[in-house]
């Protein structure tokens, strides 16, 4: 990917430049080079917008941020309540709005919104799933499925399966639980100076989803395998499902020694072979059929 923004500046003409990822975050070292290399960024896109970086703005969508990593982070306590009183299509809507709209008042109403069902549900001591019964928890370790209408949630809604989250879920904010089984993997938010708040930026983009768990071997500490486990432990999953699409060539070149990892710590895990957003590379009834099979066979459901 990154050799083909290159090669689209060259044959485009256009001002190019590439963040680079430390191998390693949480160290000092690592730390500071990030920081100093998300501080030429802002220097390059300055120079070549002709407009200067609104700290009072950049502080405002921090302050925003805060709220919604709170609400989020209630969100995901929710999680681990059996029922889990969250809807399986908020797992989707978390992330999508992180990734989107992070830091915009919309977010913050959706947030509230949701969190406001999650508490009816928890408080009345009912699954979040259309169906009203939990049969299982199944936690998602790297994205889900979202092609022809969402089909993947009508699904587990029809079977009573209960989406305990994704790697997508999870923003590694300090005061989320699973963030303290892994030291070094969090960030905060900072707003007192400048150099302050892009610290905060800079490290909220260094455990952004994928690059800071597939960044190297899957099996390193605080990597992919780390967090599944952590994850699936402490959200009580019945199984792992993995789902991906051709472009995610680093997971796809290791998710087969990942699984057998998986099982051999006693979580059931299935690889589906669709596109997440292409029906044409597997139709849903093939996806599905081989999901039911899953369940079926490994005496889930």
């Amino acid at each position: 990917n990154a050799n083909a923004f290159a090669f689209a500046s060259e044959y485009l003409d256009k001002p190019f430049f590439q963040l680079n990822y430390p191998s390693s975050i949480g160290d000092d070292r690592s730390q500071q080079y990030h920081i100093d290399d998300y501080k030429e960024m802002i220097k390059f896109a300055e120079k070549h917008s002709g407009n200067k970086l609104d700290y009072d703005r950049l502080a405002e969508v921090l302050s925003e941020v805060d709220k919604q990593d709170a609400m989020i982070a209630d969100l995901e306590d929710m999680l681990m309540l059996k029922p889990t009183p969250v809807p399986p299509v908020f797992n989707l809507l978390l992330y999508a709005g992180r990734f989107c709209f992070s830091g915009r008042r919309e977010f913050t109403l959706l947030l509230e919104s949701m969190l406001k069902i999650t508490k009816e549900n928890a408080a009345a001591g009912i699954s979040g799933l259309k169906n009203g019964e939990e049969k299982l928890r199944m936690f998602m370790c790297y994205i889900d499925h979202y092609t022809v209408d969402l089909n993947f949630c009508h699904f587990l809604e029809e079977r009573g399966i209960a989406h305990i989250g994704s790697i997508l879920t999870r923003n590694f904010r300090d005061n989320n639980q699973y963030a303290q089984e892994m030291p070094g993997s969090s960030y905060g938010i900072d707003i007192s100076s400048p150099d302050a708040m892009l610290d905060t930026i800079a490290q909220m983009n260094a455990r952004l989803p994928m690059v800071r768990s597939i960044r190297g071997p899957y099996d390193k500490k605080g990597m992919w395998l780390e967090e599944s486990l952590i994850c699936a432990k402490m959200y009580d999953a019945d199984c792992v499902i993995y789902n991906g699409t051709p472009g995610c060539r680093n997971t796809w070149g290791m998710v087969k020694p990942f699984a057998r990892d998986m099982e051999k710590h006693g979580y059931p895990t299935h690889i589906m072979y669709d596109d997440a957003f292409d029906d044409r590379v597997e139709s849903w009834e093939a996806t599905r059929e081989r999901l039911d099979e899953f369940f079926k066979i490994r005496g889930l459901l």
